[in-house]
């Protein structure tokens, strides 16, 4: 999981998790990320050991801009990883 950065944004971040997916290629991975609002568009290229890219955006274009409330931060995602970059899907086997 990242907070708007892979496979969103170019920079450190963005370059760490792209070096360590194409780095384990024996792994499965899922990509998710926190974005402003879901508009985002990718600015990598996805490796193939990468099964799906998630964005989770924190704010809609049109709401409230409160967050927690109409458009805004949304909550209850979990299970992606422990927050240091993209969860592997399956360990080689």
């Amino acid at each position: 999981m990242s907070e708007g950065t892979y496979p969103f944004a170019l920079g450190g971040v963005s370059v760490w998790c792209d070096q360590l997916v194409r780095g384990l290629p024996e792994y499965r991975w899922e990509a998710v990320a926190l974005t402003v609002d879901g508009r985002e568009r990718r600015r990598w290229d996805i490796p193939a050991n990468v099964d799906r890219v998630v964005s989770i955006p924190l704010w809609s274009a049109g709401g409230s801009g409160r967050p927690g409330g109409p458009g805004g931060a949304r909550a209850g995602v979990g299970g992606a990883g422990d927050g240091r970059g993209p969860a592997p899907v399956a360990p080689p086997g």
